[in-house]
């Protein structure tokens, strides 16, 4: 075959993979999964004991943003977050997400939704603070959702 012929022919290959359809993505069971595993990780939060299995619902290079704090970024740091917060008396933290976006090729999405923080305040007392949040999921490697972006703040005052 020559040189001319076999340029043709690698364009024509490249040509046919690139009109290759990729797979269709069924979003809304990628929306499922993503409301699952986070309903998982709500309890797994709520009974605040199983550390590594908290942090496990993070990437490796997660950041996490807590209202007026500097981030909190990787995973060591993320472990060091979650046992000094189990270790304040009453501490306790609930979320519920609302709100699912799935990227067309299911690779990311985003949630929306509130939470709930409970901590002693300065003279002890339990006050719970309730916020707004928004976490950004990424499928790894394995196929796995992961929180790559935590971010939330406190939600305005009842009837603002």
């Amino acid at each position: 075959m020559n040189a001319s012929r076999r340029h043709m022919v690698l364009a024509l290959a490249l040509a046919a993979l690139g009109c290759a359809e990729e797979p269709e993505v069924d979003l809304a069971a990628e929306e499922a999964t993503l409301r699952q595993i986070d309903q998982e990780w709500v309890e797994v939060a709520a009974a605040n004991e199983d550390f590594e299995r908290i942090v496990s619902y993070w990437s490796e290079d997660a950041v996490v943003v807590p209202p007026g704090q500097p981030p909190v970024v990787g995973r060591v740091a993320l472990m060091e977050m979650v046992t000094s917060l189990a270790e304040i008396p009453g501490f306790a933290v609930s979320w519920e997400s609302d709100h699912v976006e799935v990227s067309p090729d299911g690779r990311m999405a985003y949630m929306t939704g509130t939470n709930a923080f409970t901590l002693p305040d300065a003279t002890g007392q339990l006050v719970t603070t309730r916020g707004r949040a928004v976490t950004v999921w990424r499928k790894n490697s394995a196929g796995e959702w992961k929180c790559v972006y935590d971010i939330w703040n406190t939600a305005p005052a009842q009837g603002s």
